[in-house]
């Protein structure tokens, strides 16, 4: 505690008010520095940010109790305490946006966020104490989480949710086993969770996927960010052309245009996003199965709006393979180009 700092707690511990509303520390010693005698300041607080990144100390910051009228929290390795799960705060009613990064969630469990708008979960700690997870958020818009396990999706409740992203790393692949499967058929499947758009990055084999997929039927806007272009075939993708209705037994003829139910009845956009495009010695099938899909959605009752590809990992701007209502001759012929130009590792 530098005698500036002494000072600074000083002022604003004397002229403490609710015109206090706003703040951020990115100091973790100055974060403990609070504990315990200055947590009070943070009562008139509505946004708050603190980044504890680098906290020495293993003593845990007992914030929660001490947020009266919080609106917006971002918060990063900050090390909260083991709360009961009927605790009850004020800014239960108040919080309207949410970010937490490698910030235990257990305090969340067994709490209703009345006004919740978005919620950002990115690598929570993983505790024994969060099961059974359960949390609502009842006007909760936009959800993302990135971590491990996608189990603790299964215990949020969020029937309003219109955007949701899942990212699962690589690296927890095989400890509990696959996870698409488990994620979509026990979140997506019983309508616990049901966007409208949805971001998924976990890597899994093609059967996995033609597994999973079938439970996305309500989702309209899918973004799929792989590793290799074989991580999803041609294989996996085969299901979202659309097939014609074939002629019965009784000689009776499919109506012009009429054909089959596809898998992703609801799919408007389309997204795959590589972190490297095909190598000129790969041959996927991907290409054919992509004018498939364009071209039969378009000639159906599900035509698809957008149909785009990342070539590699920090493309911002993706390849557009659908133009006005057809395919984009200019996009495939960009898109063949990068195989002997950037298919590579990146």
């Amino acid at each position: 505690m530098s005698p500036l700092l002494r000072r600074l707690w000083r002022i604003l511990c004397n002229t403490w008010n609710r015109e206090l509303t706003t703040v951020t520390i990115n100091s973790p010693a100055v974060i403990l520095s609070l504990v315990p005698n200055y947590l009070f300041i943070f009562r008139s607080v509505t946004v708050l940010s603190l980044d504890a990144q680098g906290l020495r100390s293993p003593g845990e910051i007992d914030l929660l109790p001490h947020l009266y009228r919080l609106e917006v929290l971002t918060a990063s390795h900050l090390p909260l305490p083991v709360y009961p799960s009927n605790a009850e705060w004020p800014f239960l009613y108040t919080l309207r946006h949410l970010t937490l990064r490698s910030v235990s969630i257990q305090w969340m469990s067994g709490k209703t966020f009345h006004v919740l708008e978005s919620c950002n979960l990115i690598f929570p700690p993983d505790h024994h104490d969060l099961h059974p997870f359960c949390t609502t958020l009842p006007n909760c818009k936009d959800l993302s989480f990135e971590g491990y396990p996608l189990d603790i999706l299964n215990g949020v409740i969020a029937h309003k949710l219109t955007s949701l992203s899942v990212v699962c790393s690589p690296s927890h692949k095989w400890r509990e086993g696959p996870q698409l499967v488990r994620f979509s058929s026990q979140v997506l499947r019983w309508s616990r969770l049901v966007p409208q758009i949805l971001h998924i990055g976990i890597e899994d084999t093609d059967q996995a996927w033609r597994e999973a997929l079938p439970f996305m039927s309500k989702v309209e806007e899918l973004v799929i960010y792989n590793a290799r272009p074989n991580s999803l075939g041609a294989m996996s993708l085969q299901p979202l052309v659309i097939l014609p209705v074939q002629s019965n037994n009784t000689g009776t003829t499919a109506i012009p245009n009429e054909c089959n139910t596809p898998m992703c009845p609801s799919l408007r956009r389309f997204g795959l996003r590589y972190h490297r495009w095909l190598m000129p010695r790969e041959r996927f099938g991907l290409i054919p199965v992509f004018i498939s899909i364009i071209r039969s959605r378009q000639q159906s009752m599900f035509p698809m709006q957008s149909f785009r590809i990342w070539t590699r990992s920090d493309e911002s701007d993706p390849l557009e393979l659908i133009e006005g209502s057809s395919v984009s001759s200019k996009g495939f012929k960009q898109l063949k180009k990068y195989a002997s130009s950037k298919g590579r590792y990146l």
